[in-house]
């Protein structure tokens, strides 16, 4: 009994820091207003744990946050529904799931949006935006002419080294021309990467930049 109390404490505790959210710039949002659109804009399907930064320096812990690729910007469940937050206010969410993060403003050529900050060393930097658009098509139905509307996600890649912004494919020969040291070849065979997702590549740079 006492660990369910302390259990469902915290789960409030987390609940009421995650509030704090709502601010002057954190609009409400309606969370049906795709109800009539196949897919999702959402870069996750399940909301993720994060950590907010506000540009004050507060820290609010335990927020359940997902980024929307349609309208380009971080959205965060909260008591009464969702909220947009604004990268002016929330310019870091850091995920617990994997330590990654997103950061406003990260680079003058996405001076109004997130990037997803997938690694950051001396010399390189790895990171990742995503974008949706609607697709619309018409169909003829017993002389009715309905419009189907679905959304269309799209992630770019991208490498940055000093001010050298360079977009990427997530594929073995294309990143080992990039890297072309033979340790880094080998290192790639050894431990079998394909370097098709980030989390392979984040690997190879954490070995590559040593």
């Amino acid at each position: 009994m006492n660990r369910f109390i302390c259990c469902a404490a915290f789960c409030l505790f987390s609940f009421l820091m995650t509030a704090q959210i709502i601010g002057i710039n954190s609009k409400p949002i309606d969370d049906q207003r795709y109800k009539d659109i196949k897919g999702s804009p959402y870069l996750f399907d399940d909301w993720q744990a994060a950590t907010v930064y506000k540009e004050n320096g507060d820290v609010i812990e335990n927020a359940m946050v997902n980024y929307n690729a349609y309208e380009k910007t971080i959205e965060a469940k909260v008591k009464n529904g969702y909220v947009e937050l604004s990268g002016d206010t929330y310019p870091k969410i850091l995920l617990v799931k994997d330590s990654s993060y997103f950061a406003y403003n990260f680079h003058p050529k996405f001076k109004t949006q997130f990037a997803r900050i997938h690694f950051v060393g001396e010399d390189y930097q790895f990171f990742s935006t995503t974008t949706s658009r609607i697709n619309k098509r018409t169909i003829n139905n017993v002389g009715k002419t309905i419009t189907l509307e679905n959304f269309a996600n799209v992630t770019t890649y991208y490498l940055l080294q000093g001010e050298q912004l360079q977009p990427i494919k997530l594929k073995k020969k294309d990143l080992l021309a990039l890297f072309p040291d033979k340790a880094n070849v080998k290192f790639v065979k050894q431990e079998q990467l394909k370097l098709n997702t980030a989390e392979e590549v984040v690997r190879f740079l954490e070995f590559a930049e040593n």
